[in-house]
Order: C-alpha cells, then sequence, then structure tokens
C-alpha cells in the first residue's frame, strides 16, 4: 500500500490534509505497534574490540523529528533570497509581484502553496513537502502583504492560549486583534463562522466562545471589557449573519448580559425583551434575562420575584432544555425564600 504524502488529502475523507487530520494519530498508531525498547544498546551486541556504533530505535523511526521534516524555525533562518532560489529549484516559478497578488487572493500560505503546486505541475516527496508552504509564510511576514492571511490570524489566537489564565487581560488584547483581523480581511469572502472554520481548516466557532467568555472574565474586575465584549457580539452579529442562528443568539445573549451590567437593569432588560422577541421559542433568552435577577448570581440587581416572573415566561410557553433547567432555578428560588423566612421568623421571635 502507498505511503500519503503529508499534502495529499486524508484517506479518511475529511477533506483536510493529511498532516492537518490523521498524521499525528496514525504515526502514534504506528508506535504502539512495537514493543518498548531499552534507550540504550544490548551490551555484548559487538565485539570487545569494536565501539558500539549508535541506532535509531524502531520507536524513534516513526519520530517526524527523526525523519528530519522542514520546520517553521529553520525555514526562518535562511535569507529571504536564499527561499526564493530553494523554491525555483523545485520548479516553482517565484515572482514576487504575483506572489503578492496570489496572496490577497487566497489569504492564506498553505492555500499559495496548494496553488504553486497545481500551477507548474510540482511533485514532492519527502523532505521537502513541507519547505513550499512554511517558505510562504515566512515571505508573506518579509515582503509587506497589506492583508491578513489565516496562519498568521490562527498563530496570534494560538499566542493567547499559550498565555498562562493570569494572564487573561493580555489574552483579550491579543485575540481582540486576531478578530480585528479576521472582520477586515477574512469575514467579507465568509459571511458565517462555520464558513471561517471550514476556510482557516481551525475551529474558529470555539475560539470566538472562548474569546467572549475571556472578556466576561476580565469585565469581573476591569468593567471596560463589558464595553469591548458589547462590541464584539454585536460586531459579530453584524458581519457573520450567515451564522448558524445558535452561534448568533449566544452573541445577543452575552451583549445583552454585558449591557445589564454597564447600564443597569433598564438597558438591560431593553436589551432582553428585545432578545425574547426576536427568539421567541429560545429557552436561553429567558434564562439569561432572569439569571441577571437571581440572588444567588454574582450580580447587584438581585429580586427573587423578577427572577421567577422572567422565568415563568419560559414555562408559560413550554420552553425545555437540557442544558439549562427553569424548574431547578425555581427550587433554588424558593428554597432561598424559604431560609430567609427561617431567618426573619428567628430574629423576630423573643428571647425567653
Amino acid at each position: 500500500m502507498s505511503r500519503t504524502g503529508r499534502n495529499e488529502p486524508c484517506p479518511c475523507g475529511s477533506g483536510k490534509k493529511y498532516k492537518k487530520c490523521c498524521l499525528d494519530r496514525d504515526e502514534q498508531d504506528a508506535l504502539k505497534m512495537f514493543p518498548p525498547l531499552p534507550d540504550e544498546e544490548p551490551k555484548g551486541l559487538w565485539a570487545e574490540d569494536e565501539e558500539p556504533r549508535p541506532q535509531p530505535l524502531l520507536r524513534d523511526m516513526w519520530n517526524p523529528s527523526f525523519l528530519n521534516w522542514w520546520t517553521k524555525e529553520e525555514v526562518e533562518g535562511y535569507g529571504t533570497e536564499e527561499l526564493i532560489a530553494k523554491l525555483r529549484s523545485l520548479g516553482i516559478e517565484f515572482e514576487e509581484e504575483q506572489f503578492l497578488e496570489d496572496a490577497r487572493r487566497l489569504k492564506s500560505s498553505e492555500r499559495i502553496s496548494d496553488h504553486w503546486m497545481e500551477t507548474f505541475n510540482v511533485k514532492i516527496e519527502g523532505r521537502d513537502e513541507d519547505f513550499p508552504p512554511f517558505a510562504a509564510k515566512v515571505l508573506l511576514d518579509r515582503l509587506g502583504l497589506d492583508v491578513s492571511y489565516v496562519e498568521h490570524i490562527v498563530d496570534l489566537i494560538e499566542e493567547g492560549y499559550d498565555l498562562d489564565r493570569n494572564q487573561a487581560r493580555e489574552t483579550c488584547d491579543i485575540w481582540l486583534l486576531a478578530w480585528e483581523k479576521i472582520v477586515r480581511d477574512l469575514a467579507p469572502e465568509h459571511r458565517s463562522v462555520e464558513a471561517l472554520d471550514s476556510f482557516a481548516n481551525y475551529c474558529l466557532s470555539d475560539w470566538c466562545q472562548d474569546l467572549e467568555k475571556s472578556l466576561l472574565e476580565v469585565a469581573g474586575k476591569n468593567p471596560s471589557y463589558h464595553e469591548k465584549r458589547i462590541a464584539y457580539c454585536e460586531e459579530f452579529v453584524r458581519t457573520l449573519t450567515e451564522s448558524d442562528e445558535s452561534a448568533l443568539r449566544y452573541m445577543k445573549r452575552a451583549a445583552a448580559e454585558s449591557l445589564f451590567e454597564l447600564g443597569g437593569p433598564e438597558r438591560g432588560d431593553a436589551a432582553f425583551e428585545k432578545l425574547v422577541q426576536e427568539c421567541p421559542d429560545w429557552l436561553g433568552g429567558y434564562i439569561g434575562w432572569g439569571d441577571m435577577y437571581h440572588p444567588a448570581w454574582f450580580g447587584e440587581h438581585k429580586d427573587s420575584a423578577k427572577a421567577e416572573r422572567i422565568y415563568r415566561m419560559a414555562l408559560d410557553k413550554g420552553l425545555e432544555d437540557e442544558d439549562e433547567d427553569v424548574a431547578q432555578r425555581l427550587e433554588t428560588l424558593e428554597e432561598l425564600r424559604q431560609y430567609e423566612d427561617e431567618e426573619n421568623s428567628s430574629e423576630e421571635s423573643p428571647q425567653t
């Protein structure tokens, strides 16, 4: 059976390149075929007067680092002219003006590399398979491209994920920069977060929710991030209009929550009322609204009676959701009310 090239379509049928899909899993599965081997050569393998010769272990031979694939850091060590010369030696007729034109259109170093393979009918195997996409990425950074490309945006996102938990504000700032680039350079051609997932070959939909949650976390200490959260969520809804309805509703609810925190019940109620009017059959809108008044949550506007009225609006509509339980919230309200009644009764009882 022939070996699937790293840059060929994955045999699983996902449509992704093998190296971006099942390669890591297949390599790990291959490693399991071999029993654990000692890290040193066994004694007695060589003649007494012969120096032992280091031999690669079988499990190491499946390791990509042993196979000596190109790395981004290695390619970055080459000068620009050296990179271009290497590309030309592989059969890629590189011209800077055409490269930048292609980059503005394709907005991805991987797609530029694929375009080279097709345009110049190049078939590269072995170590050099990964050179064209890495070279395209390095050249994009060096030649002054005036638009953002996918891999640079993903690098920013990963930079945020790599920061420590106590650097949440710095993470938000980096991610908001990545979001700005997405809105400016990618969203005009991809009007849903699902389309962006496919184009970027990266789960931007999950990251978008992580950004919203991080903004909320930072807003707990720095209220100005409520404003950033509102701006981000509203821009998401306004820009990615063809996204799945669940994603759009999620962002509308998040914006309403921060409007409540910044502007108080007047602005918050208006935002939530608009949300439940637009999505009358979505339980999450009523849950989010009622939670803003729930005395068990960390809010400044505790009002058990109002929270109950909002929750019962959802019950009256017969709305259910396995992830958000209205009945449980009503039970909690009743338990808190009974506890308060007992406390008040104890304080009012005459001492004997």
